[in-house]
């Protein structure tokens, strides 16, 4: 049995909104009402959620702003959003100031948060916090309520500048606490931030009891489209595949050499997988925990290179095996310790002959085999009539 993680987000689960809606109350809350607005459950809850929103839209851009700054930066547009003609003269930068430092930077525990952490912890669990705000505010929350957070237990999105609910977000906790094999719950009040976390290809199924499979697999659906599975001893499933939602884009792939971004049209396509292929599983709850691409290399005519590289003395090549590699690597790296070792050439050491690489086939100029097997499937005659 692994270590027994929990993740919780912090400002909306575990701490509430109501020291926020106090302040606002208090400065402008007459104020508001005369102008026919309800200060706390329609203006700050107003405000609340679109900068959430602005600050999920600026990290998915790129320019990643911390949450704080957005909050206060959008105070403005909001009373003008909610019907104040003039914003600035109805409210003060003082009233701003006060609602930041008596409202947002000091809003509490929700009644029963301190307990809950006590249980958890009673229980075995490790706690952990991800946030979208500062460390700073946001361990200021816990000590106020006198919760002891360890600094190594509370991470932020401010540290990797990408936004909640972006599940990159996510993967390096995810990661750091799935080391032992072992699966982190995650609790928050927003589907959305729960939906992220769980999305974040290796496919899990969170029921100790099953079910599981005990083989790999390869599912092929036509000539062109299939998917490989390989079973872990934790139980979780590596899966591979995915042609089904990108293959027919060309430009996304043939000639791609960048695997550290995921293909957008793929990268969800291994949700509800198991649930969807196979018996006994559409009630295992199983779901993607991390998604990532990888480079396969495609040689021109189909097969690996393999042998002393023309024209490069002393340089060796063993690839483009085509992404079969698992059962033709082993005998073709002895082939080529043999030559580096022995001073063998080619000819001399037990491979086969289409296997050997030559200046001929690098320098060949046929159509690559990949992009031709391409054109027989999307590029087909019309029929004649």
């Amino acid at each position: 049995m692994g270590n027994k993680n929990i993740v919780f987000d912090v400002v909306g689960t575990l701490v509430g909104y109501e020291k926020l809606y106090e302040v606002i109350e208090a400065r402008l809350g007459p104020k508001m009402r005369a102008q026919g607005i309800e200060p706390t459950s329609m203006f700050g809850y107003m405000w609340i959620e679109v900068a959430e929103r602005e600050y999920t839209y600026l990290s998915m851009s790129g320019a990643y702003v911390p949450y704080a700054q957005v909050f206060e930066s959008i105070f403005w547009h909001m009373l003008w959003k909610a019907g104040i003609q003039e914003p600035r003269k109805f409210a003060t930068s003082e009233d701003l100031a006060v609602i930041m430092e008596d409202g947002y930077k000091k809003m509490e525990m929700r009644s029963g948060a301190k307990e809950c952490v006590q249980k958890l912890r009673g229980a075995g669990f490790t706690v952990w916090a991800f946030t979208m705000g500062d460390l700073s505010r946001v361990g200021g929350y816990f000590k106020q309520a006198g919760i002891d957070m360890p600094a190594e237990h509370l991470k932020s999105c401010d540290s990797s500048k990408i936004g909640k609910p972006d599940p990159e977000a996510y993967r390096p906790l995810l990661k750091q606490l799935s080391s032992d094999g072992s699966l982190p719950w995650f609790a928050a009040a927003h589907m959305w931030d729960v939906s992220a976390a769980r999305r974040t290809g290796r496919i899990i199924s969170p029921k100790v009891d099953g079910p599981f499979i005990n083989n790999s697999y390869i599912l092929r659906f036509n000539d062109y489209e299939y998917d490989y599975l390989i079973p872990r001893h934790d139980g979780s499933i590596v899966v591979g595949g995915a042609r089904r939602d990108y293959y027919n884009d060309l430009g996304e792939w043939f000639g791609n050499s960048d695997d550290s971004k995921l293909m957008e049209n793929a990268k969800g396509y291994f949700d509800g997988y198991m649930q969807r292929h196979f018996q006994g599983w559409e009630d295992s709850e199983a779901f993607t925990d991390s998604v990532w691409t990888g480079i396969m290399g495609y040689s021109s005519d189909g097969f690996p290179h393999v042998g002393a590289i023309p024209d490069k003395p002393g340089q060796f090549i063993c690839a483009g095996f085509s992404g079969h590699g698992m059962p033709q690597v082993f005998l073709s790296a002895k082939a080529i310790a043999t030559m580096i070792a022995k001073g063998k050439d080619v000819e001399e050491v037990d491979l086969p002959r289409l296997y050997r690489v030559s200046k001929e086939r690098v320098n060949s100029q046929q159509e690559h085999a990949t992009l031709s097997a391409w054109k027989r499937v999307f590029e087909q005659p019309m029929p004649k009539l």
